[in-house]
């Protein structure tokens, strides 16, 4: 039997703890790639339910927004109808009065 140097262990056991170490190491990295794989899908679930909540809110807020157009459209719409009647009932009250005489038809002079 020959060992090479002094204390050296046969090539046998040098491999099987070389194998073992990479077999522990390959065990360390599946564990660490679960790791990594749960937390990107965890991620993704909290981005997904992000997005869905930001969806629905801003639903929300267009429907609110598109009720506030119509608020302003109706209240401009009913200012310029009051405006309207505020210059017919002006030009009513500006308008000279019929005379009326004694007969009771009124006449235009």
């Amino acid at each position: 039997m020959k060992y090479g140097k002094p204390g050296a262990k046969p090539a046998g056991e040098e491999l099987a703890e070389q194998v073992k170490s990479l077999e522990d190491r390959v065990r360390s990295l599946r564990l660490g790639r679960r790791i990594l794989m749960n937390m990107v899908y965890a991620e993704v679930t909290d981005r997904q339910a992000s997005m869905s909540r930001l969806r629905s809110e801003n639903r929300r807020l267009q429907r609110a927004n598109a009720r506030y157009a119509q608020s302003i459209l109706e209240s401009h719409n009913r200012i310029m109808e009051l405006e309207k009647n505020l210059v017919r009932l002006s030009a009513q009250s500006t308008a000279p009065a019929p005379v009326v005489s004694s007969t009771g038809q009124s006449s235009s002079s």
